[in-house]
């Protein structure tokens, strides 16, 4: 008998507690996930990939909102500045602050969650065409958590800065006495840092991802750090040999651009690399991801699998597959035997606290015998047999049913196949791929004579493709994200720029002249970025793949090469665009405005 049960998911968790509690010998409960191994692998990979996602969307944001602060605390400190002038106290200042600090974060938290509910509508609709019910209604904790990351962000950004007006007066605020180059500051960076960490710890969920992440993260500071200083080196070094001209002159001006601010300039890189990392990293295994799902279901899978061959009906059998021109057809030998003793310790159920384990100690096991290993099959521990064993009483177990029973290399395993025991010994452990259809049909229906499975693999077809569109919707709003903090990258410095511009027209610099200035400090901030980025996402790209997802990683040549290009050219000129209006206004009328 099967009892179906479906409900409010509490619910469903109440009950299973439950029940599971009360099963008897030989009941169980079966969900999605534990009863269809390939659709749990791949139910399992994309909930990964979109936790995954979902992560680096959080540390863009924060990136973002941190990169954007700059310009607002600065404006800010003239604000409260003035207010001290005409007589405001420091706890007035202060508490103005606060309460500023509170309406952006909450406004902010506000419009984010709006587009979210939204968003999440075109998500659900995605995703519910696998059910055949409604999906329940959307949960109020996103908005808490959404309203908690908020001021948490906003909070630790601007908290150091208000802290460090308490001891100053409005003459050094107006001389720019606290605003010290950032790089040399990392002190007012930290609950920040605290504040991200916190974040990717929770949104990851496993914590060799978050490590992974914030590893990544602290390398690639360090490395654009240093690859920044000896670019520096190296264009110093070719300037001195190029021929002196008016346009080489001005290239110099630029790279000593990025050498006087190389603290705002090395945020910047940052920021770039950190967008570009993530935007790279979430493609590669995006790509992977659903070119692991394709392969592990081909249009020529098999759809019907026959049962029960006669020794004598194997050769006219695969005649007649021959003669009807289909091809690469496997014959499996199968025999039902019960498992008795391991180690010549006889079994018993309640020797294992593990409901699986109950269950395989309480069923037969279908055993084969064949001279090759399958190609769905990997092995991981021990060595296969060779041509001269053949005979020999030895055995290949699958990793996980040797792992939930307890069974290691070398144990001996006794079982009864039609009432005559059959002794072997544990000499290999493989990796089944249940992605692929054949293993688990196979174990599953191996009782029936002919399964039809065209409708049921069509049906997983059908997840796998939902799935993946599901990966792309969610990857849409990382590349919004990254869009966002290479954005907040470029406004963090615009008025040091625009200050300099202004001084560079007064002493009788051209517009072109500044133009090329500028495009060649920020093409070398776009190269070192792209450089740094490409790297960090192909390496971290790896690692998430082999040992996270498990899936093949490719490296996509083509991609890198697209990335660094387009980032070395894209970030210069978006940098020129926004410059740009400044360079048409006189240079006396800038000077009024700063």
């Amino acid at each position: 008998y099967q009892l179906l049960v479906a409900g409010e998911p509490q619910s469903i968790q109440s009950y299973h507690q439950q029940m599971r509690a009360q099963l008897a010998r030989g009941e169980r409960i079966e969900d999605l996930r534990n009863a269809r191994p390939e659709i749990k692998l791949a139910l399992d990979k994309a909930e990964q990939f979109l936790g995954l996602s979902a992560m680096v969307s959080v540390i863009l944001a924060m990136v973002a909102m941190l990169l954007s602060s700059l310009p607002y605390i600065k404006q800010s400190l003239d604000t409260f500045a003035l207010m001290r002038c005409f007589g405001a106290s420091q706890k007035t200042v202060l508490q103005v602050l606060a309460l500023q600090t509170l309406i952006i974060a909450f406004l902010s938290a506000l419009a984010g969650v709006l587009i979210a509910y939204f968003a999440q509508l075109g998500l659900a609709k995605l995703a519910g065409n696998l059910f055949v019910g409604t999906l329940p209604a959307a949960s109020f904790s996103p908005v808490w958590v959404g309203l908690v990351a908020s001021l948490a962000m906003m909070t630790a950004v601007v908290l150091p800065h208000a802290w460090q007006m308490r001891k100053l007066s409005a003459m050094n605020i107006l001389r720019r006495e606290t605003l010290v180059q950032p790089i040399s500051a990392q002190a007012k960076f930290l609950p920040a840092a605290l504040v991200m960490i916190g974040m990717i710890f929770w949104q990851a969920q496993d914590a060799k991802i978050a490590i992974a992440t914030i590893v990544a993260m602290i390398v690639l500071c360090l490395i654009v750090v240093g690859f920044t200083y000896l670019l520096l080196f190296v264009a110093k070094s070719v300037m001195q040999l190029t021929p002196r001209s008016q346009t080489f002159a001005t290239v110099a001006v630029g790279v000593q651009g990025l050498k006087t601010r190389l603290g705002l300039s090395t945020v910047q890189m940052i920021g770039f690399s950190m967008g570009l990392t993530v935007l790279l990293l979430l493609a590669l295994i995006r790509s992977d991801l659903i070119r692991n799902w394709q392969a592990s279901l081909p249009a020529d899978a098999p759809n019907r699998f026959a049962i029960n061959i006669q020794p004598t009906q194997i050769t006219g059998i695969q005649q007649f597959f021959t003669q009807q021109n289909i091809q690469d057809t496997t014959v499996f030998p199968m025999v039902k035997g019960r498992l008795l003793s391991i180690n010549e310790a006889t079994i018993k159920p309640e020797q294992w606290p593990d409901e699986r384990a109950k269950r395989l100690a309480e069923r037969e096991f279908n055993l084969s015998w064949a001279s090759d290993m399958q190609t769905d099959n990997k092995l991981v521990a021990g060595r296969w047999w060779q041509a001269n064993e053949h005979g020999k009483p030895y055995l290949s177990l699958e990793q996980d049913l040797a792992k939930t029973l307890g069974i290691k290399l070398g144990d001996t395993l006794t079982f009864d196949v039609a009432g005559n025991p059959l002794t072997l010994t544990v000499t290999s452990l493989r990796k089944v791929d249940w992605d692929t259809m054949r293993a688990q049909l196979v174990k599953q229906y191996s009782n029936l004579t002919v399964i039809d499975v065209a409708a049921l693999m069509q049906q997983v077809r059908g997840i796998m493709q939902k799935m993946s569109s599901t990966v792309e919707y969610v990857f849409m709003f990382s590349l919004i994200t990254g869009l966002a903090v290479l954005y907040a990258a470029l406004v963090a410095t615009r008025d040091e720029r625009v200050a300099e511009a202004t001084l560079m027209r007064v002493f009788g610099a051209s517009r072109r002249q500044v133009s090329i200035a500028f495009f060649t400090e920020f093409f070398f901030i776009g190269l070192i970025a792209a450089l740094m980025a490409t790297l960090s996402a192909n390496t971290l790209a790896y690692y998430i793949s082999t040992r996270v997802l498990d899936i093949p990683f490719q490296f996509n040549l083509a991609l890198a090469l697209w990335a660094i290009l387009i980032a070395s050219a894209a970030i210069p000129f978006a940098a020129w665009l926004g410059l740009r209006g400044f360079l048409n206004i006189p240079p006396r009328q800038l000077l009024n405005s700063i």
